[in-house]
């Protein structure tokens, strides 16, 4: 008999799609609740509503997962623990996807969740897996970035914890869990699922417009053929919870009949009209092919979604189109693209044949393009309309569900409140080793990148700041530099990933979390402490200095901030070969930033630097007690502003 084989994982960010996904013929949907989600301008839902449609899928044979992926603040871990007791008690989840190191901490000591650590924690190394296997974690989903030979030695280390690995939907231009772009320039954490979405604008270059940072969709469609002789491989994802039901519906039908038919010439062709009618982007396959690695970004054409239809013609001012296809009651059109003159949206009230002029009532210039952005077509309405008619049997089923309130008690988790004493430092990172060796006042670091670093000498107390996005192909070499640096006897090392950690034994050196980790509450720490951490540097995500007086309270080791230098808006795999290194970028409200590449990864820099220098006392009375700086090159250096 064959292996199993991957389940067909579908988005839902309202009930429609939820209904869709099922019809389509997933075996699970992962949906959010209200609060905590990474997607949080999706609909999503209440507790109340998980109870019955949880129920609903699982008499079809549908799992459900809960996407609780955002960081936790402090002071909503009484809530987020509220959460956690009402999904255990009445939801019943079959899994919980997240992200934050204290979430997993709170679940771990205190519920029998199935846990799926989500790309956003962006585990890439294959020693974390033995790590994540003794924290209960069954599943990791992995990182939109790894080719397929990253994914089979990952799966060659895994043990029994399953992979999960994205087959279609966008594509972030930084890497998971390492882009801030979004809170930098908004205030909208991406984080906090709160993202609108920088990358997708238009950047000046050398006085060339061009959006040279919006990626295309990824879409694996045929190559899942590979995946699936992988057996730890154990769900084919799809991304989409902010998608209309007919993409979620059209994807679902595509990948489920690409699976379960992978060698028949006349299914792949059929899933491949599905996928090209869902009213997607333009798609790639990204670097998933490690001998053809696509980059994702073309600057100078267009990446929004939707399926082209067609173009406008004006006759004494009237605007017509003349469709290639038939169009539907309730579908609903675009002219031109979302950032262009003439830009418009319009829903279509009534059929209209192939080929037949329609008159359409707006002000637009003749060749725009026209796209279909979202259909309802009548079956699957009916068929929606169908599974919802049944649910709500289940729904209405008022005294099933008597003892729940949708009131939350806030119920605090347990702290652990282990205090030790530490000493204020001042630690300046350069990528310059010579600027170490150049002690001045405080203490240095360099932030190391490549794993072939060989520093010669180093004095004994410089502080090691690893990257914070390390690929599975150097795994090896980054174990070997850190255990011949310990070998110099250096003691000080930042990890800017909880993960990482596996790489060497904590007990042997004064090991940090470093900023990138995204800890942003106790219940992390707690974690980290009881890993062997010895200390850890806050998210810059913490935008209330009141909030982390909290966190300083409750934590169980001492404690530092990024206060000076240039923060990255975010960190990716891949560059467009037009954008030279360290050549100034504009944004649409001409805020300038500037490109550089540490070893794999590509940083991208706002050319101000972040000064909280002013805050220092204020942050020491608070019980601060390391503050961090990153040493820039002083060319690219310009007033400061605060973070």
């Amino acid at each position: 008999m064959g292996q199993k084989l991957p389940e067909i994982l579908s988005p839902a960010g309202d009930k429609e799609s939820f209904f869709a996904a099922i019809l389509a013929g997933a075996d699970a949907v992962y949906i959010g609740l209200k609060e905590f989600s990474a997607r949080a301008k999706a609909t999503n839902f209440d507790i109340k509503e998980l109870i019955s449609l949880s129920e609903f899928a699982n008499l079809k044979g549908v799992k459900v997962y809960v996407a609780l992926n955002s960081i936790i603040y402090e002071d909503e871990l009484s809530r987020i623990f509220s959460y956690l007791e009402d999904l255990a008690k009445f939801v019943k989840p079959d899994a919980l996807i997240i992200q934050d190191p204290g979430l997993l901490n709170l679940i771990q000591k205190n519920f029998d969740f199935e846990i799926h650590i989500s790309t956003l924690a962006n585990v890439s190394l294959a020693s974390s897996f033995n790590f994540l296997k003794k924290l209960g974690v069954q599943r990791v989903v992995l990182p939109r970035e790894l080719t397929i030979d990253e994914i089979k030695y990952l799966s060659q280390n895994c043990g029994s914890v399953g992979l999960e690995v994205f087959v279609h939907g966008a594509l972030c231009y930084g890497v998971s869990g390492r882009c801030y772009w979004s809170g930098m320039l908004g205030g909208k954490m991406g984080l906090r699922g709160e993202c609108v979405q920088p990358c997708r604008r238009i950047y000046t270059f050398n006085d060339v417009k061009g959006k040279y940072f919006s990626c295309r969709d990824l879409s694996l469609d045929v190559l899942i053929k590979i995946l699936m002789k992988i057996p730890q491989v154990v769900s084919f994802k799809i991304e989409g919870r902010k998608k209309s039901p007919h993409y979620v519906y059209y994807i679902t039908k595509a990948y489920k009949i690409l699976r379960d038919n992978i060698n028949d010439s006349k299914a792949k062709k059929f899933a491949m009209e599905l996928i090209e009618m869902s009213l997607g982007r333009p798609t790639t396959h990204y670097f998933f092919l490690s001998h053809r690695r696509y980059i994702p970004v073309d600057p100078y054409s267009e990446s929004a979604s939707g399926y082209e239809i067609g173009k406008t013609f004006v006759t004494k001012g009237k605007v017509y189109i003349r469709p290639k296809i038939d169009l539907m009651a309730g579908d609903r059109i675009r002219i031109s693209y979302e950032d262009k003159k003439g830009h418009n949206i319009i829903k279509i009230n009534r059929f209209i044949k192939k080929g037949k002029k329609h008159t359409l009532n707006i002000k637009t210039e003749a060749g725009q393009p026209v796209f279909l952005i979202d259909r309802k077509e009548s079956k699957l309405v009916e068929g929606i309309n169908k599974l919802k008619g049944e649910w709500l049997k289940i729904a209405n089923n008022k005294n099933k569900y008597k003892y729940y309130t949708e009131e939350l008690e806030p119920r605090k988790p347990r702290i652990n409140l282990k205090k030790s004493k530490h000493s204020i430092v001042y630690l300046t990172v350069y990528r310059d080793v010579s600027k170490v060796r150049r002690r001045k006042k405080g203490s240095t670091g360099i932030w190391v990148y490549d794993p072939d670093f060989k520093p010669g000498f180093l004095p004994r107390d410089t502080w090691i700041f690893l990257d914070p996005v390390l690929w599975p192909e150097d795994e090896d070499r980054w174990k070997k530099c850190i255990n011949n640096l310990v070998a110099k006897g250096i003691k000080f090392f930042v990890f800017n990933s909880l993960f990482h950690a596996s790489l060497t034994h904590l007990d042997a050196i004064c090991a940090w979390l470093g900023p990138f980790s995204n800890i942003t509450n106790s219940e992390g720490l707690n974690l980290a402490f009881d890993m062997g951490f010895k200390g850890a540097v806050l998210s810059p995500e913490l935008k209330d200095i009141n909030l982390l007086a909290d966190i300083v309270k409750a934590s169980p080791i001492p404690l530092g901030v990024f206060v000076k230098g240039i923060w990255p808006y975010t960190i990716s795999r891949t560059k467009h070969e037009e954008i030279p290194l360290k050549t100034i970028i504009y944004s649409p409200r001409n805020e300038p930033m500037w490109m550089d590449r540490l070893y794999r990864n590509y940083y991208l820099f706002p050319k101000k630097e972040i000064n909280l220098t002013s805050k220092m006392k204020q942050l020491q009375n608070a019980g601060i007690k390391l503050f961090l700086e990153f040493a820039v090159e002083a060319s690219l250096k310009e007033k400061p502003f605060n973070f």
